[in-house]
């Protein structure tokens, strides 16, 4: 299991607005002492006024749509509308294309937060691969890899196009990527990290490697009419 230094991307953010009203309040103090222009010292003042307010003021997502900072979810929470038409980027034969959970409506959703450099969760690839292709007519498998964790566009490129070369099979499953969005549904500081959701659009389960068994024992073997509730049990135990 492959640890952030220093959480997620997301949390990141707020912190480095927060340093910046720091420094701006240390430059007014020092202002104060050794300005005695009074209008230089006045426009100083301003300055920290506006981020004192831009602080207090809800964050925009820089991911998607302009969304307002997004509330996490926990098992048994039901995900918002914006979940269902927020617009991702994704790879689709090294190229971007735009993908939204919109057309997964009425489907188990698995999300997989990963990176290139992670080797647990490359390792964990063929049980997803395999899940893909025995329940893809009742089953979304996503890969989400989050911004700031050191990959782009081109080095998750790279990556499948050395791993596609050592595996017989593609592993064609939807690549979200420089995510800002799902990382603030569902937080965390390790990965792999991943998340079931049900066809009603309720949180199931969510965790590491340990949870992720039991998700996919639940989905695979579990009748499809009581697949929600099998994981629903198992997630409370």
């Amino acid at each position: 299991m492959a640890r952030y230094s220093g959480g997620t991307y997301c949390k990141g953010a707020d912190r480095m607005l927060l340093l910046c009203i720091a420094l701006v309040f240390q430059f007014v103090f020092s202002s104060f002492k050794v300005l005695k222009n009074t209008s230089m010292l006045l426009t100083c003042i301003a300055v920290f006024h506006m981020f004192s307010l831009s602080a207090q003021t809800p964050h925009k997502d820089s991911g998607a749509d302009g969304l307002d900072k997004i509330k996490a979810l926990q098992i048994g929470d039901t995900l918002s509308n914006e979940f269902w038409t927020t617009v991702h980027s994704k790879l689709q034969n090294g190229d971007s294309a735009e993908f939204s959970f919109n057309k997964a409506k009425g489907k188990f959703i698995l999300l997989d937060f990963w990176a290139t450099w992670c080797t647990v969760c490359v390792r964990g690839f063929p049980k997803i691969d395999s899940l893909h292709r025995n329940l893809n007519d009742n089953v979304r498998i996503v890969l989400v890899n989050e911004k700031g964790n050191r990959d782009n566009k081109e080095s998750i490129t790279a990556f499948f196009e050395k791993y596609h070369s050592r595996f017989p099979y593609a592993l064609d499953i939807p690549q979200i990527y420089s995510d800002s969005v799902l990382c603030q549904y569902f937080p965390h500081r390790s990965i792999p990290h991943y998340v079931l959701i049900s066809p009603k659009g309720r949180v199931l389960s969510l965790g590491s490697i340990r949870e992720f068994t039991a998700m996919m024992e639940m989905l695979d073997f579990a009748p499809i009419k009581n697949r929600t509730k099998a994981v629903k049990e198992r997630s409370t135990k």
